[in-house]
């Protein structure tokens, strides 16, 4: 497979674009809402697939993702929004694209990487377990 050249230079110019937008106070509470739109997709796939006990350790990662992200925004702890569930169409695609948000708004956040490394080693776990769904 042939990389374009200018495909990836016009990647690298959107990426630095998509950074460059400005850090915003709401970062983690935007995290907050695509990790739960996560367990809704979960929960999708749990019903129609026969991975359930990758699908629950990825709902137990998601879980964990979300008390961290809660105590850092200023809480105690996790407490679940009231959402409606998303519907599930093509979960899987729309899981994937929602961690690769995920780690772009971790690239955003404003601190030292040690305090962003068990956040980082979580998400990085969720994205081998859903490459391994496909």
């Amino acid at each position: 497979m042939d990389i374009n050249p200018s495909d990836v230079q016009k990647l690298t110019k959107e990426y630095e674009k998509a950074l460059s937008s400005g850090v915003n106070d709401d970062v983690y509470e935007r995290i907050i809402v695509l990790e739960e739109t996560q367990l809704d997709l979960l929960d999708c796939l749990l019903r129609a697939s026969r991975c359930g006990r990758t699908i629950n350790y990825l709902k137990n990662l998601t879980f964990r993702t979300l008390n961290i992200l809660s105590v850092k925004n200023g809480e105690s702890s996790y407490i679940p929004s009231v959402r409606t569930p998303q519907s599930c169409s093509s979960p899987l695609t729309r899981l994937l694209n929602a961690q690769l948000d995920v780690f772009l708004l971790l690239d955003k956040l404003d601190s030292p990487f040690a305090d962003r490394a068990e956040l980082l080693s979580l998400e990085n776990r969720k994205t081998a377990l859903i490459a391994s769904l496909r």
